[in-house]
């Protein structure tokens, strides 16, 4: 089953929008005023001034000049597992003040790609977080799987700016932040982004935590 939606699009407002349609003084200013004036170009039908022939009405007159909105529905027109939209493009015609309403249908995708990368904390405080990846790795992979086939899982740490304050150091350089932690760094894409669910678990089942001075924070500098 599909979901219908329908959005409407309103063209912007002229700087001229006068109350009345009788203050034009060419066709151009009569359609720009607002979305009721019609301009007569009738040239059997005489008018007082060229004002007048611009009217909400003009019920007699033969040749009356509108403007009206064109749609085009441009791409997309069936469903399949990557297209979950359609149409994809509206191709529109919109004259000042108008508007108009654009149907979609959406269906979701049964087996429509994903790309899942899991960046994660790499400081000591987040070891009890660490452990638990490592043994929900299989898990989470397994769960996209039972979404789409078409997918690809990532694993990428991140710890801090290597600098003071952000860091230890000593006289020959970096320091372990902590006794059994790993050298300390700024991002490591562990395990990029791949179809292999076993090499990911497995990525991240090898991995060790790593530290760092808790204030102040340099991660996004």
């Amino acid at each position: 089953a599909g979901v219908f939606l329908l959005a409407t699009i309103v063209s912007g407002q002229s700087p001229l929008d006068p109350v009345s349609c009788n203050a034009a003084q060419n066709c151009s200013h009569c359609l720009d005023i607002k979305a009721e004036c019609v301009w007569c170009a009738d040239s059997n039908v005489t008018f007082s001034t060229p004002a007048s022939r611009c009217s909400e009405s003009h019920v007699g007159c033969a040749k009356r000049v509108t403007l009206s909105p064109n749609l085009y529905p441009t791409t997309g027109g069936s469903f399949s597992d990557k297209e979950q939209v359609s149409p994809r493009r509206f191709t529109v015609d919109l004259p000042p003040h108008k508007s108009v309403q654009l149907q979609f249908s959406i269906k979701p995708a049964q087996n429509f790609p994903i790309d899942l990368y899991y960046l994660m904390d790499h400081s000591y405080s987040m070891n009890n977080d660490l452990q638990t990846l490592k043994t929900q790795s299989a898990n989470i992979a397994n769960a996209i799987n039972n979404i789409s086939t078409d997918y690809h899982i990532g694993y990428g740490t991140y710890v801090d700016k290597i600098a003071t304050p952000f860091m230890l150091f000593g006289e020959e350089g970096l320091l372990k932040q902590c006794g059994n932690c790993k050298d300390a760094f700024s991002f490591k894409n562990n395990f990029p982004l791949n179809s292999n669910a076993t090499a990911f678990s497995e990525a991240v089942a090898n991995d060790t935590i790593s530290g760092n001075l808790d204030t102040p924070e340099g991660t996004f500098d």
